[in-house]
């Protein structure tokens, strides 16, 4: 996968967290086409870089907390 795909890819999942999109990785897996690990890995960067993105169980959903 090229560097731009892989950058797309990150933000794609960026803006399905902030718009209470990404539900679980299964399901991210199968829009972005790829594997629920690589989602998986795709949200640790996110939070590496500094994004504080969590699962909430009583949502059903990934959460970002968005420091303004």
């Amino acid at each position: 996968m090229s560097i731009i795909a892989h950058r797309e890819k990150l933000q794609r999942m960026l803006f399905m967290v902030r718009h209470n999109r990404l539900k679980t990785a299964k399901q991210a897996a199968a829009q972005l086409s790829c594997s629920e690990r690589t989602i998986k890995n795709y949200l640790s960067k996110l939070r590496d870089s500094g994004h504080e993105i969590r699962y909430d169980r009583s949502l059903g959903r990934y959460t970002i907390k968005e420091n303004f």
